[in-house]
């Protein structure tokens, strides 16, 4: 009786989505209720000569990084589909003509898609940045729980749309379509 539900256990472990991280026998949906997200900016993200970019918040002062509460989403502990939801602003400066750009209403989608969508000028929500989680299904860089989401440090890339839409709201040429950004780290609790 014990090999036939650990033969079950294990096809149910390698038929799980790709990327699975299993934290206990339960798969369940969890709402992020608190805790913090931290983007931070690559030295390699080098602008026009003379050009320098930097992060905050909004307010707040300008660095190499931006931190934002965790406000809420929907994570499901088995397959880690869904989004992160967090408050505040990431304000993007170009410190050469201290223009700025500010993405409001900031999301952080895990799988299917890891990526970061925000609306900046208006413009509704859309793919600013995208992530890279880590392969799959070990060296993931989250790891989903009953009681806890933590994203480690992820690689952070522009998509094409958000490399246009900054070069555009700060009137640079600074950005690339999957150039690098910088990392994302967050930690939150779930309910």
């Amino acid at each position: 009786m014990t090999a036939v539900v650990l033969a079950v256990l294990a096809a149910v472990w390698l038929s799980s989505p790709a990327g699975a991280c299993i934290f206990g026998p339960w798969e369940g949906q969890v709402t992020p209720t608190s805790g913090r997200t931290t983007l931070e900016i690559s030295a390699a993200v080098s602008p026009e000569p003379g050009n320098e970019i930097s992060l905050g918040t909004q307010p707040g002062a300008f660095g190499t990084h931006a931190a934002l509460p965790v406000r809420g989403g929907t994570v499901w502990t088995k397959s880690a589909f869904g989004t992160v939801n967090l408050g505040g602003a990431i304000v993007v400066r170009d410190d050469r003509s201290n223009r700025t750009v500010t993405l409001h209403s900031v999301v952080v989608s895990l799988l299917p898609n890891p990526s970061i969508t925000a609306d900046i000028a208006g413009s509704g929500p859309m793919t600013i940045f995208t992530l890279s989680l880590g392969p799959a299904p070990d060296n993931r860089v989250y790891r989903v729980g009953p009681h806890r989401l933590v994203i480690g440090s992820s690689v952070v890339r522009l998509s094409e749309a958000g490399a246009i839409a900054l070069d555009k709201q700060l009137g640079t040429r600074a950005f690339s379509g999957g150039g690098l950004f910088g990392t994302l780290a967050a930690s939150a609790t779930v309910t």
